[in-house]
């Protein structure tokens, strides 16, 4: 899930089987209801898995045939269908983007991350230096001038210069830094590590390490998601069926949602203007909820 402020929207692997296309759905944030689902056979929307918003665009990750579907924001037509031998890509994962660039990673055992021109949808650079240490990148993220990417396998997050792409420093001091989710907000990044039940805070500047959550009282049980309005951290239990929320100044828990917001298998979540939202994998469906207090503001089926 991606949002703008305004809208939201959602990439959907339902459909893709058996040679047919996912697509993707936008919702009004203001009233939940549908604007759109973008599935035309054109948008080859093959598996759509991650997804990303910069420039007006969006930038969604199709597994199935190894490529970047671009999309227009504003009326969801398809500006086009980047492939994947053309265009530096093995197997994309992670995507991040801002109003310039549009940078993916590459997972196909020879890691690298293609950088694109987010106007004209064209390379950039591929960046695969040894020292960046790519390896398994399944998440990344954009902070002002810098780009962070976890790798899983080598248990590291590579910091980047999103302006000429030179690496400014790789960290692997601390057990847990590995993370499937990156969120980030002002100087604070956090990133969320599913087999450690953990969540780490660092430093975006410097790249220090700030705290590590994983007290019983957060129950993190397969953290894969996370969202921030501010004040609070919200963070989706993939395997508990949970939410659990945190004061971001001071790192205490504050609540945890679970059974009568009906979660199931929450993988993803966004916040805007207030409220929290968290798409359901087995249910096809989205939980709001008020961000002031945790409520349950409905369920989007």
């Amino acid at each position: 899930m991606v949002t703008n402020g305004v809208d939201i929207w959602v990439a959907n692997e339902t459909g893709s089987e058996n040679g047919g296309f996912g697509s993707v759905t936008e919702l009004s944030a203001r009233s939940g209801a549908v604007i759109r689902v973008i599935r035309a056979k054109d948008d080859a929307l093959n598996f759509p898995t991650n997804i990303a918003i910069g420039g007006g665009h969006l930038w969604v990750v199709r597994e199935g045939e190894l490529g970047i579907t671009e999309l227009n924001a504003s009326n969801g037509a398809l500006v086009r269908v980047i492939k994947l031998k053309t265009n530096g890509f093995g197997d994309p994962g992670a995507i991040a983007a801002n109003n310039k660039d549009v940078w993916v990673a590459i997972e196909s055992g020879d890691e690298w991350v293609t950088e694109l021109n987010s106007t004209t949808g064209a390379v950039i650079r591929i960046v695969k230096a040894r020292a960046d240490d790519f390896d398994i990148s399944e998440a990344m993220t954009i902070n002002g001038t810098r780009l962070w990417v976890s790798n899983k396998s080598g248990n590291s997050m590579t910091e980047l210069n999103v302006t000429n792409a030179r690496l400014i420093r790789v960290l692997r001091t601390h057990a847990g830094l590995y993370g499937k989710y990156m969120i980030t907000s002002g100087t604070r990044l956090w990133t969320a590590n599913p087999t450690g039940n953990s969540i780490v805070e660092l430093n975006a500047l410097n790249g220090s390490v700030e705290r590590e959550f994983e007290a019983k009282a957060d129950q993190f049980n397969a953290p894969v998601a996370m969202g921030v309005d501010g004040e609070h951290l919200w963070v989706v239990n993939l395997e508990g069926n949970s939410v659990s929320e945190l004061n971001v100044a001071t790192g205490e828990p504050i609540r945890v949602l679970k059974s009568k917001h009906e979660f199931n298998d929450p993988d993803s979540m966004v916040v805007v203007d207030g409220h929290v939202f968290v798409s359901n994998l087995a249910s096809n469906s989205i939980t709001e909820l008020s961000a002031s207090d945790g409520s349950l503001t409905r369920i989007i089926h």
